[in-house]
């Protein structure tokens, strides 16, 4: 993806979170949203592990020389695996990019952070539809219509969820940005 700016938006700049010492910070949104963009620039002044499905992708697509739709099957559950594996191992935060449009995923998250003895802070990145396909091109990788339109129609439920005036129970607090707000990167800050 790119990583500009919407256009027409404010100019870019990046969004700081206040990141506990066991936290699993949960960076979601439609797939093409930015996600991979702001954890590429994403800075922290402590260690954090940072894991996202598109290293999973490069690796495997390099080595395999398989396409993108035959990958996809064996991306998704490598990345969980990994997110599982690295919550009980690491000592420091850990920064995971999944969509978590389903609320199933979501919860599946916190009773990891709860297995982990970590905090549980969501970063939403909320982009139209349409931008949303401009990222995946822009990338290169498409997913199928049918499983965009699932993601659009839980990804709207889930902005009202987000957007609602208390956090949703468990976790310890809710971001909504925008691609502009974190088209510099997400920068982190250390609790306490």
């Amino acid at each position: 993806m790119d990583g500009g700016g919407d256009v027409g938006a404010a100019p870019a700049r990046r969004v700081g979170i206040r990141l506990a010492p066991r936290e699993l910070l949960v960076v979601a949104g439609l797939p093409g949203a930015g996600k991979s963009t702001a954890l590429r620039a994403l800075t922290s002044s402590v260690p954090v592990t940072v894991l996202d499905s598109e290293g999973v992708y490069r690796v495997l697509s390099a080595r395999s020389g398989l396409p993108h739709r035959v990958l996809r099957c064996v991306v998704h559950p490598v990345h969980y695996v990994r997110t599982v594996l690295c919550c009980a191992r690491v000592r420091g935060p850990v920064v995971v990019h999944v969509p978590a449009t389903r609320v199933l995923a979501r919860l599946a998250l916190l009773g990891l952070a709860a297995a982990t003895g970590r905090t549980a802070t969501l970063v939403w990145v909320d982009v139209p539809p349409g931008l949303a396909l401009a990222g995946q091109r822009a990338r290169g990788r498409m997913i199928k219509a049918r499983s965009f339109v699932r993601h659009v129609r839980r990804a709207r439920r889930t902005r009202r969820v987000m957007l609602a005036p208390t956090t949703p129970a468990g976790w310890r607090g809710v971001h909504v940005v925008t691609r502009a707000d974190i088209a510099e990167g997400i920068h982190l800050i250390p609790l306490g």
